[in-house]
């Protein structure tokens, strides 16, 4: 069972907040000429990178379900991203949770990169 972003944590603000689709080609380089590709998926995931500004408790709430919940991240978890779609709660795996920088009394900014998890 995929688990849910806490409720104690906010959403990812829209500044800082991007996504890209992962390729879904296979790039093989030739002897000469161009290059080879070929379909490998025709569903490809999607890679979000995500800014948030946590207080020291919702910090301290991140990175326990982040340790705990999720397993230090091998675990997917259902996260609200912004997309064309506007905000959803989309299953992901956390890949890069960055490290925290202190933007201001006691308001921490992090960055988290994240990727779309079909199982």
């Amino acid at each position: 069972m995929i688990s849910t972003w806490p409720l104690a944590l906010p959403t990812a603000v829209r500044d800082g907040h991007g996504y890209e689709d992962q390729d879904g080609r296979s790039v093989t380089d030739m002897t000469s000429g161009p290059p080879r590709l070929r379909r490998l998926f025709r569903n490809t995931s999607r890679r979000y990178r995500m800014k948030f500004h946590f207080t020291r408790l919702q910090l301290r709430t991140f990175e326990n379900y982040y340790n705990d919940t999720l397993g230090g991240g091998v675990k997917p978890t259902y996260v609200p991203v912004l997309d064309e779609l506007g905000y959803r709660a989309v299953p992901v795996l956390i890949l890069d949770k960055g490290k925290p920088q202190l933007a201001g009394g006691s308001i921490f900014t992090l960055t988290i990169t994240v990727q779309s998890y079909d199982h």
